[in-house]
């Protein structure tokens, strides 16, 4: 019997979750609906940062990082991280792409431009022991399409590229709450 109390105690606190500022992708219609599509060998996330801009800084070493700072602004984060290869040292491989955007203008207008006219509002990073080819990189070539659905829902649409290193991900849709 007392295993039985212990039990359900556990069922109870593993089942309690907590409130997050997220929606449920599966109640959206097909029509409002986009996700990036995520390579098989490895897992994507998305997130909204509010309150924050980022930009490429370079260190004494010339390589580059990202610099996150308290703004008026909001990053859309996109990452994916491909899967470690089994008994391979330093196979670790990151790409994470920084969208800045400014949360006023795209509840009144969408979005829709080439990222040449947005300078330093895309950044690009790759992340992993491939020597020379990794660090952080303002995009401006691609198009970028920010639109209103409903209910501080946005539809995100964007294509890039980076002549600086390889890439995988090109290609992000994304549905997001603000």
């Amino acid at each position: 019997m007392r295993i039985l109390h212990i039990l359900s105690l556990f069922i109870l606190l593993f089942n309690c979750n907590t409130n997050k500022n997220t929606f449920d992708r599966q109640k959206m219609t097909n029509n409002t609906m986009d996700k990036t599509v995520c390579p098989d060998d490895g897992t994507c996330t998305f997130k909204v940062i509010k309150n924050k801009s980022a930009e490429v800084k370079k260190d004494e070493f010339d390589a580059t990082y990202i610099n996150i700072f308290e703004s008026d602004k909001t990053l859309l984060k996109f990452e994916y991280n491909r899967n470690p290869i089994k008994n391979t040292e330093d196979s670790n491989y990151t790409e994470i792409i920084y969208i800045e955007i400014n949360q006023d203008i795209i509840k009144t207008e969408t979005i829709n431009s080439s990222l040449s006219s947005l300078k330093n509002k895309v950044i690009f990073g790759r992340l992993c022991f491939c020597r020379g080819q990794t660090g952080y990189y303002n995009i401006n070539e691609g198009d970028i399409s920010i639109s209103p659905l409903k209910n501080n829902l946005y539809k995100l649409d964007l294509e890039f590229k980076t002549n600086e290193v390889p890439q995988i991900i090109n290609k992000i849709r994304e549905t997001f709450n603000l």
